[in-house]
This record gives C-alpha cells, sequence and structure tokens, in this order.
C-alpha cells in the first residue's frame, strides 16, 4: 500500500508541475469568469492530455531514477504510521528487498469536470512482486491477532486498481495544486512463496496460505479505513513535496 501511494503522489506532482500555463489560463479563465465561454471539448482534452504526458514523463524519469526494479537496501517502518490501527501494526524491519513492476502503471478514463475542478481517472499496474532477503515483524497485530515473525522469500500482487478522484484548487497567481483526494484501492489476487521462520500467531496455518488470505481479507473486510488511509497518507505527502 506504502509503494502505491508514493507513486500516486509522484504522479500528482508531476501533473500540477508540468501542466503548460496556457492550460492553467484556460481553467482559470473558464472558473473565474462567469461569462466566458464554455472550453471547447478539444481544449479540455488537450488539458487532459498535458496531465497524461507530465505524468508518463514521471515514469521516465522514475526509470532513469533507478527505481526499476526499485531496490531498498534496508528499512524499518512502524505500521501504525499507515493509520490502520488494529488491522495493521507493528515494527516491520526489511533488508535487501527489490520491487519489481513500479514503474508499469497506466492511467485510463481520466477527466477533468472544470465547473468543479475534479479530476477523475483509473490507475492499473498489473502486477506488484516483492523479493526480499530478510523480512521482520515484531509486535505485529493482523486483523486484531498478535502476529509476529521472519521470512524471506517472494510476494506477488496482481490486477491492483486505483479509482481515483482529485479536486483542484486553482489561483491566478498559483496555479493549480490539489485540495483533496479520493482512492478506492482494489487488488485482483496476492502469491506468496515465502519461508518463514518462528512465526507467531498463525495457529496450524501456512505461512504462504497466512499471508494470501490475510491480505485478501484486509482489502476486502476493511476497505474504508484502507481508502482513508491512503488518501491521508497521500495529501501528507504532497504537503511535503509541493
Amino acid at each position: 500500500m506504502k509503494a502505491v501511494t508514493v507513486l500516486l503522489s509522484c504522479l500528482l506532482v508531476a501533473a500540477c508541475w508540468a501542466l503548460p500555463r496556457s492550460s492553467v489560463n484556460s481553467v482559470i479563465e473558464y472558473v473565474f469568469c462567469p461569462f466566458a465561454p464554455a472550453l471547447r471539448a478539444q481544449e479540455r482534452s488537450a488539458i487532459v492530455d498535458s496531465i497524461l504526458q507530465a505524468m508518463e514523463n514521471a515514469r521516465q524519469d522514475m526509470i532513469e531514477s533507478g527505481m526499476e526494479p526499485m531496490h531498498v537496501d534496508e528499512v524499518e517502518y512502524d505500521l501504525i504510521d499507515l493509520g490502520l490501527p488494529g488491522i495493521l501494526e507493528g515494527l516491520v524491519r526489511a533488508k535487501n528487498a527489490i520491487i519489481h513492476g513500479i514503474t508499469t502503471f497506466r492511467v485510463e478514463n481520466m477527466n477533468l469536470a472544470l465547473l468543479t475542478t475534479t479530476l477523475t481517472f483509473d490507475l492499473h499496474i498489473d502486477e506488484l512482486d516483492a523479493i526480499v532477503e530478510f523480512f521482520e515483524l515484531i509486535d505485529g497485530i493482523v486483523d486484531g491477532a498478535a502476529v509476529s515473525g521472519k521470512a524471506s522469500g517472494d510476494v506477488q500482487v496482481s490486477n491492483i486498481h486505483v479509482n481515483g478522484r482529485v479536486r483542484l484548487s486553482i489561483g491566478i497567481i498559483t496555479g493549480i495544486s490539489v485540495r483533496d483526494v479520493n482512492f478506492r484501492l482494489r487488488v485482483g489476487g496476492v502469491k506468496s512463496n515465502v519461508v518463514g521462520e518462528d512465526v507467531q500467531g498463525i495457529g496450524n496455518q501456512d505461512v504462504n496460505e497466512f499471508i494470501e488470505t490475510q491480505a485478501m481479507t484486509i482489502i476486502s473486510k476493511h476497505e474504508s479505513a484502507i481508502t482513508s488511509a491512503i488518501n491521508a497518507i497521500v495529501m501528507d505527502l504532497l504537503d511535503t513535496l509541493l
């Protein structure tokens, strides 16, 4: 989830920064001048094309920056920062992780409603593949149950779909900035091929079965909480980056 929120934030920053000034002025004219004629369909399409091109430029920048695949030498992260108390908690430590697929996103069905300055779109990633040499969950909580342990191996997340709605603020001087966001995350499936060590809290269940079933259960059962958490993380990142 963290990788997806970082990706969404980067794309939105790129879209805001890279919009041609002519496109910004066209939107400002429409919003602030009630007597101005409505933008023609081709002008609205040009604005959307500019945003899509900015996102494509962001993809190329990510690739040139070495983010495909993304290498993580060592990381320590407190899951409480995801904003999902009682659902996902605990201290995570990981070493030598490689994540494939973060730049393979595609953006579809983008539309800009000029009257409300609202941007909607669908983002798809066919598969994210994370290979981790060492992973540890300390004092973890997974959907209300205490879980801890170590693991190494490969986890694949397939058919990632984010339905996005972004409300923009328009300023004559400041241009376009993000006012609020609403993202809904859906995942097609999770495939785990890891080796667990000293895993506690999953009973007699195989560690791979536990990862696969719990991941999908949490996404389905706690969709509203996950949506709120993603939105909050994206807005926090945007406040930092913009």
